[in-house]
């Protein structure tokens, strides 16, 4: 995707080059005080000097790593060869991947399999929704153009109204100012509401009876935005709730967004109510899609022998919760992301940035000094991302390769 001419980009899918770090069709040709800060820092990266290879023996420090069936493979923000690298080595010593950060789609997917599904896509959104609910302030965070992009088209005649739950009394000034870059602010919410995360089940329960034919009936809370919120969503022929995933991340987030699909339910039998949750994580979406059509299994996957197969008590679980369970640990980040990888000791650490612990190997970033393939946010195009610059680095897929054949040999 990037070239060394960023204005000379190829088009994907019909559109201007389509910005892959937040899924969002930004439009790489504008000017760069009207990027997205996701975009702006990628590129300071992809353009700064590659450091030297570090002076260690990367060769002989991975043949002193001893894997096995006991070994979890934990994929962070990774492209696809890493992914199917990181498969290939797990078939061949019998261990288990994870693709981490992924509690909050794991929430998302279990309320679709036990209860289905109202949902919708951006471009519904942008064309249609006449009210838009964002929940939580990690969409505006991540997704810095999303309201200039899809809830502002030129060719409506008549715009959504926007109404946006916080988590915090005060919107900060970063998360402001990262929807628009060096620039004033294009789209700010019609309506802020303040909702403490504490209160959020408690708000929304009162909200879904408020929707309810006979709520007349019912004893509602006397709180005024609630009120005014039902009436909105009541008034309004099609509405849209939207939200990042990793905002619900607890496995209690189930229950809400259950009682936010109990109001799409109830909205939807006389209008058109759709929940769209973003999943916005660098990478992510790439190594889980990747991973499920390589083994069948979402999210984890180890290798019996025989088949693959999902474990349910490891999904959903952090990092140091499943240090317990494995003998050996490897993590592994073929992207530059604005996580920082979990600091637990592990038998190595496969990252884009500086090794800060003897266990860490240095790898070239995708997109930056080596080339891999990356899931456009919505699933839907696969993106060649050209290297930017040269380095002697290695890339975590060649790495992974290393411990495969050394695995072999041993």
């Amino acid at each position: 995707m990037f070239s060394n001419s960023v204005a000379s980009l190829p088009r994907v899918g019909g559109l201007p080059g389509t910005c892959t770090l937040c899924g969002l069709m930004c439009n790489l040709r504008l000017p760069k005080s009207k990027q997205c800060n996701r975009l702006n820092q990628w590129l300071a990266e992809a353009l700064s000097p590659v450091p030297e290879k570090p002076a260690s023996d990367v060769s002989q420090r991975l043949a002193s790593v001893k894997l096995d069936a006991g070994t979890l493979i934990w994929l962070d923000a990774c492209d696809v060869q890493t992914t199917r690298a990181a498969v290939r080595l797990a078939r061949q010593v019998g261990a288990t991947i994870h693709v981490g950060q992924s509690a909050g789609s794991h929430a998302v997917k279990s309320v679709i399999a036990s209860d289905g599904w109202l949902g919708t896509t951006l471009s519904e959104l942008s064309a249609r929704a006449e009210l838009i609910v964002t929940l939580g302030d990690g969409v505006l965070r991540k997704a810095p153009l999303l309201a200039e992009r899809f809830f502002q088209s030129p060719a409506r005649a008549v715009q959504p109204y926007w109404i946006h739950i916080s988590m915090s009394q005060h919107v900060s000034d970063d998360v402001l100012a990262g929807q628009a870059s060096g620039s004033e602010l294009c789209v700010t919410p019609h309506n802020w509401i303040h909702w403490p995360r504490e209160q959020w089940f408690e708000n929304l329960t009162q909200l879904a009876l408020a929707l309810q034919p006979s709520a007349s009936q019912v004893s509602l809370s006397t709180e005024s935005t609630i009120t005014n919120l039902s009436a909105s969503l009541l008034a309004c022929k099609q509405s849209v709730w939207l939200w990042d995933v990793d905002d619900m991340h607890f496995h209690a987030d189930e229950l809400i967004l259950r009682r936010i699909l109990s109001m799409a339910r109830s909205l939807s039998e006389r209008a058109r109510c759709a929940l769209l949750p973003l999943d916005l994580n660098i990478g992510r979406v790439t190594a889980e899609e990747t991973l499920l059509w390589l083994t069948g299994c979402p999210t984890t996957a180890t290798w019996s022998g025989n088949h693959w197969y999902r474990s349910p008590r490891y999904v959903g679980s952090s990092l140091e919760q499943l240090s317990g369970e494995f003998s050996s640990i490897v993590l592994v980040q073929s992207l530059a992301s604005e996580r920082a990888l979990p600091n637990l000791l592990t038998d190595l650490t496969i990252k884009t940035s500086p090794p800060k612990q003897p266990q860490e190997v240095q790898v070239a970033a995708v997109g930056r000094d080596c080339s891999g393939h990356l899931f456009r946010g919505d699933r839907g195009t696969v993106l060649y991302v050209e290297a930017t610059s040269s380095s002697d680095l290695p890339t975590a897929a060649e790495l992974l390769t290393q411990l495969t054949e050394n695995a072999v040999v041993n």
